[in-house]
């Protein structure tokens, strides 16, 4: 199978039994047949971490769906497309968002008026909420990558059109190195972080749904 796709690209009767939203997509794709493959690996990348209720059993383990997907194809072969998949997930990171800022913002007004009152407690009485968002950026720290996994326990999606930011974001010593989460989050084994004076952020099923793009 791996050959047949490889030389001849993603079997036509795959494309005859996709759900009929994804297929209006892939009929539409410009091109070569080979450009909508690409943006079909995308897609289901992208959509692999939009189910986060889902779960299946494999061996004694259960799973969600989270996939990693790394395309890699020479210059102009037409790998950009890959980044209209995107839009599968743009409105419902957009939503995450908005909905995580007003809830930070009803709480700093919340916090605001027992400051200015004299009878309220002198500390919040509930955590800030924290920055919700589907996306992930792949130029990040281990401290960031952590910390976001940490609050997002339903699953991200990172998505780069460049594999080096990624890789170069890894390999700066500033930023530490986090390939030992990329490979946990891909099997949601536990992560426990230990830092003095910042307690203990405990990760227990990091999951996450990797897109990346790059040039051979």
């Amino acid at each position: 199978m791996k050959d047949r796709i490889t030389q001849q690209g993603i079997p036509p009767d795959v494309y005859d039994n996709l759900p009929d939203q994804l297929s209006c997509m892939c009929k539409q794709v410009p091109g070569h047949d080979s450009h909508r493959d690409m943006f079909l690996l995308g897609a289901i990348g992208v959509l692999s971490g939009m189910l986060p209720k889902v779960r299946f059993k494999h061996g004694l383990k259960w799973y969600s769906p989270h996939l990693f997907v790394v395309i890699s194809s020479p210059t102009g072969s037409g790998k950009g497309i890959v980044e209209s998949s995107c839009v599968l997930f743009k409105t419902t990171d957009e939503q995450i968002r908005r909905q995580s800022e007003l809830a930070i913002a009803q709480w700093e007004t919340d916090n605001a008026k027992i400051d200015t009152s004299p009878t309220s407690p002198t500390s919040p009485t509930s955590p800030k909420p924290p920055n919700l968002s589907l996306s992930l950026g792949a130029d990040m720290t281990t401290a960031a990558f952590g910390n976001r996994l940490s609050a997002h326990p339903e699953g991200m999606i990172l998505f780069s059109a460049e594999v080096d930011t990624l890789g170069r974001a890894n390999s700066a010593s500033e930023n530490g190195n986090f390939t030992d989460l990329l490979r946990k989050a891909y099997h949601h084994e536990t992560h426990i972080i230990e830092r003095k004076g910042d307690g203990t952020t405990r990760i227990p099923e990091p999951r996450l749904a990797l897109v990346l793009t790059g040039t051979k």
